[in-house]
């Protein structure tokens, strides 16, 4: 949607250059600069293996890493989103440098339902589960998985809490239920690359 909208724009800037000037050049300039930022702008992102201190994981095809908040020396956060069509998509690893959840396992997981259940988009419409244990790729967590409603689309989540490599982890992933397709082989791809040494 937003690449046809670029798309629209960059047209009619070539219009307007064309009327503005009359100008054979800077038309053509203006249009080579269309097709420059068509390619780059709109072409899906490429699968890129990411490694930050010593955590590793694969962000996939046409997904993009969003944000990459080094928050403090003990905790940093990598949001990792679909692009495009079904972009409902959303991954969020955050770490923390010390054991928080070695010794009240669902700490890490209430703390996050917590925000979850007080933020202005999800009030009122989420749902929780009770925490259960499962593994996270190829590390044993508590999980919760949780249900909401966005501008009347019901969507679906899922949390995870686990320590490794001396540090704790809390990993959570949402989608549009109408995405759940789509979404599934990146969410499987960033779960069974993410490794810690």
């Amino acid at each position: 949607v937003y690449c046809l909208l670029f798309i629209v724009y960059c047209l009619l800037f070539i219009v307007y250059c064309f009327n503005m000037f009359r100008c054979r050049y800077c038309s053509l300039f203006c249009l080579g600069l269309f097709f420059a930022a068509l390619f780059l702008g709109c072409s899906g992102a490429k699968e890129m293996q990411v490694e930050r201190n010593q955590v590793h994981f694969t962000k996939p095809e046409g997904w993009r890493m969003a944000v990459d908040a080094y928050l403090s020396e003990l905790t940093e956060t990598y949001t990792i989103e679909k692009m495009g069509i079904s972009s409902s998509g959303l991954t969020i690893i955050t770490w923390f440098g010390e054991f928080l959840a070695h010794e009240h396992p669902d700490s890490l997981l209430l703390t996050l339902q917590e925000s979850l259940s007080v933020s202005l988009v999800h009030r009122k419409t989420i749902e929780f589960s009770e925490p259960f244990d499962v593994d996270y790729g190829n590390y044993p967590a508590r999980s919760i998985t949780f249900e909401f409603r966005l501008l009347g689309m019901p969507h679906q989540g899922q949390i995870w809490a686990f320590d490794a490599c001396d540090r704790s982890f809390q990993i959570m992933q949402q989608t549009a239920v109408e995405d759940i397709e789509a979404n599934a082989q990146g969410f499987e791809i960033i779960e069974q690359s993410f490794r810690c040494p």
